[in-house]
């Protein structure tokens, strides 16, 4: 299916108490800002996620990859989605300066019969009003996992899968690329636009997942968004409850490819 996605209107209202939505996520997506004991009655799962920003600028490996430029990272937005009940929790932080530690906490309706999958999303935020100045810079995923009643489940950044961002031309077909999207790893699933979290700012074709030296990758063919036409791959901020209100975080083309 083809799709012309010319200056993208992202727009999301965040609400401090969880509320459920219709969205492209089935019929269950809840924000939180500042999780409430009570939220969710009596029935509460914590989870706990760690982000050290300190981490992001490192050389030291983080489930064996090295963040090469990371301290440009100001906001990450995390995802857990039920897929058997179609429901998703989001939230996000920012980063602090005076501070190397950020614990996102959430609090959730724990399924017992199914299983979790959490997704983030690291971002360098500095332009509310240029959409086009922002990025994206990692993103990460973990499970999946089960989140047990009224437990409190920790997770570390050393825990969690994290690939950058980027994207590849073909070799040979400039209408064709590839975008890193450890988010949906099925190799050779086939998804909708509204499905996926990785979109294209210009015109092209949504294609299937693919593995690539180890890393997954989705397919984009009869792309075009050169000549003003479009700014290129991008991945969806509302997705992760990030502050980004038009437009989403684009992804930068990876060097030598």
């Amino acid at each position: 299916m083809r799709r012309l996605l010319k200056n993208v209107s992202l727009g999301v209202t965040v609400f401090v108490m969880a509320i459920s939505l219709t969205g492209c996520f089935g019929s269950n997506v809840k924000y939180q800002t500042n999780p409430i004991d009570d939220i969710l009655e009596n029935s509460v799962a914590r989870l706990e996620i760690s982000i050290d920003w300190e981490k992001f600028g490192s050389s030291n490996e983080v489930k064996g990859m090295a963040f090469s430029d990371g301290s440009d990272v100001t906001h990450v937005g995390v995802r857990l989605e039920y897929p058997s009940e179609s429901a998703a929790y989001m939230q996000s932080v920012a980063r602090d300066p005076a501070k190397s530690q950020r614990i996102i906490t959430m609090e959730v309706s724990p399924v017992k019969t199914t299983k979790a999958n959490l997704y983030l999303l690291a971002v360098e935020h500095n332009h509310d009003k240029d959409w086009t100045r922002n990025r994206a810079r990692y993103l990460g995923v973990y499970g999946p996992f089960v989140l047990q009643d009224k437990n409190v489940r920790s997770i570390e950044m050393d825990e969690i899968r994290w690939v950058e961002a980027c994207w590849r031309v073909s070799p040979g077909d400039e209408s064709l690329i590839y975008v890193s999207d450890p988010y949906r790893p099925e190799i050779g699933e086939e998804i909708g636009w509204n499905q996926s979290f990785v979109g294209i700012d210009g015109t092209a074709n949504i294609g299937a997942n693919i593995e690539y030296r180890g890393e997954r990758w989705r397919k984009f063919y009869d792309v075009d968004f050169g000549g003003g036409r479009g700014h290129g791959p991008y991945v969806d901020g509302q997705k992760f409850n990030l502050p980004l209100r038009n437009g989403g975080y684009l992804i930068e083309q990876q060097a030598g490819s």
